[in-house]
């Protein structure tokens, strides 16, 4: 396999709308994945950890939660991690 460079990924018309509307509803996971690697590919972005959550759906139906994470600190992911659920949950601007 060899390393793709988004660095040039068009944006899509969900990214397009979701960031217009500052509204997470509207991203596609595979648009929102690609976004960012878009920003790194494109040098826009040095990324110092990374968490990604998962709710993925079986063949039968059933669901379940699934994360990666890269990070060269626990502790900093940990606090990445806190901010955004703050974010998320309307307690943080």
């Amino acid at each position: 396999m060899s390393d793709e460079n988004f660095a040039d990924a068009p944006v899509s018309i969900t990214e397009a709308r979701s960031t217009k509307l500052h509204d997470g509803r509207y991203w596609t996971p595979r648009d929102a994945l690609i976004a960012v690697l878009r920003d790194i590919d494109g040098g826009k972005i040095k990324v110092k950890n990374v968490a990604i959550c998962l709710t993925v759906e079986a063949e039968d139906g059933d669901t379940a939660t699934e994360h990666l994470a890269a990070y060269k600190s626990r502790l900093e992911l940990l606090g990445t991690i806190v901010k955004t659920m703050n974010w998320v949950s309307g307690r943080e601007p």
